[in-house]
């Protein structure tokens, strides 16, 4: 018997299947064909192609697996969506205001699963924002405005100076 790792006892333990059913899921999502996964994974010698292939949907129809198999694309199709610009040359400033990246988020936002992990890093970029805008606000709210007079003659410190100095 192998002694399989942490990650692979967990995957294991939450999908309620072998490490060799993970395996067969873990080909199908990367693109091979339920009958490849299966020739892989279990290495049938004794039974023929038709055999081979009903054998291979059956572990792929079982319940479990397709539900691995659907978890996996999911995470694969959120990670495609959330890839980094790696050049430079493509990122552009123009028209980066706080705004367009809200609307920008809040449409990432809506093509995300709700409670996923990528929805609340989004999620709490968007509270970053907000909380920034309000910053914003609160700082030009404290602004204090000085009128000065004209003249020095119409000035109270002016007038107050002089007293004191009589």
């Amino acid at each position: 018997m192998l002694d399989y790792s942490q990650n692979i006892k967990k995957k294991c333990k939450k999908y309620y299947c072998t490490a060799e059913e993970l395996a067969f899921a873990d080909l199908i999502v990367a693109g091979y064909s339920q009958e490849d996964a299966y020739q892989l994974i279990f290495h049938p010698t004794t039974m023929t192609n038709p055999q081979i292939r009903i054998s291979a949907k059956k572990v792929a129809s079982n319940d479990r697996i397709s539900r691995y198999v659907a978890d996996m694309r999911a995470i694969q199709s959120a990670a495609s969506k959330t890839r980094n610009i790696e050049d430079d040359e493509e990122i552009s400033l123009e028209g980066a205001t706080k705004e367009n990246t809200l609307r920008e988020l809040i449409k990432a936002k809506s093509r995300c699963t709700e409670g996923d992990d990528t929805w609340l890093k989004i999620q709490d970029r968007i509270i970053a924002i907000t909380q920034m805008k309000k910053d914003e606000l609160r700082d030009e709210d404290n602004t204090t405005h000085f009128y000065l007079p004209v003249t020095c003659h119409t000035c109270s410190l002016y007038r107050e100076h002089n007293q004191k100095q009589k």
